[in-house]
């Protein structure tokens, strides 16, 4: 079968310079990443940008529910009358919002209603199929996006480049986000292109070999390893 390509627009948007995605494929058909959107003039930017390049959109998809993630949700959802998808645990997310949070915006985002998203639960957009992958963490009901045909993976606030989010807000944990990344993220394909919530993108093989924030020592000193035997069997 013919390798489709996978098309991806970034909006850096509110205070918190929050990376929201916009992903279509040669049918036009497009989902929407965590649309943080939080002015007028951003949902605007996002709204001709669609118009410009015909896109269809068919999903808007939640990596979690941090109110920097969330603000455009209610607005995009109703404008192109499409399903949002999230993991039911990140509704203590927008229901118990951090003052740390609160305090950087003029306003809360306004509620939606959802889709139920878990593991392994797929969206279909044109001739593609994003999968979530459960990562939990950073908060209770973390997902990672994946497309795997094109070996593009959205980490939302559970992995960046370099580093990983932090756990210290209701439903977060460092253990569990550490498991989260050693035994679901850092066991895909070393070649994935990671898209995260916040920053730059990067690769799973370039965090699995340098993020300081993922393993322990004897962790690394077996990643090193394993690194040595792959690259002696080439």
């Amino acid at each position: 079968m013919e390798n489709l390509t996978t098309y991806i627009h970034k909006f850096t948007v509110n205070a918190l310079q929050e990376c929201s995605y916009l992903v279509w494929d040669r049918t036009g058909e497009a989902v929407l990443i965590d649309p943080g959107m939080e002015s007028e003039a951003e949902k605007q930017a996002v709204c001709d940008f669609i118009a410009r390049n015909s896109l269809k959109p068919k999903a808007i998809l939640l990596t979690h529910a941090h109110l920097d993630h969330i603000f455009g949700v209610n607005f995009l959802s109703g404008r192109y009358n499409i399903p949002v998808w999230m993991n039911p645990k990140e509704q203590t997310s927008i229901e118990r919002v951090n003052p740390a949070f609160a305090g950087m915006v003029a306003a809360l985002p306004e509620p939606f209603n959802y889709e139920k998203a878990t593991d392994g639960t797929t969206v279909q957009f044109g001739e593609s199929l994003i999968r979530a992958l459960s990562t939990p963490g950073h908060s209770a009901g973390g997902l990672c996006w994946w497309i795997e045909k094109d070996n593009i993976l959205f980490s939302g606030d559970s992995l960046f480049a370099g580093s990983i989010g932090r756990t210290d807000f209701e439903g977060g944990s460092l253990e569990e986000l550490q498991d989260s990344l050693r035994n679901t993220l850092m066991q895909l394909d070393g070649e994935i292109e990671v898209y995260p919530g916040h920053g730059p993108a990067t690769t799973i093989g370039r965090e699995r070999m340098s993020n300081p924030f993922i393993y322990d020592d004897s962790d690394e000193r077996q990643l090193l390893s394993d690194a040595f035997l792959d690259a002696y069997d080439e």
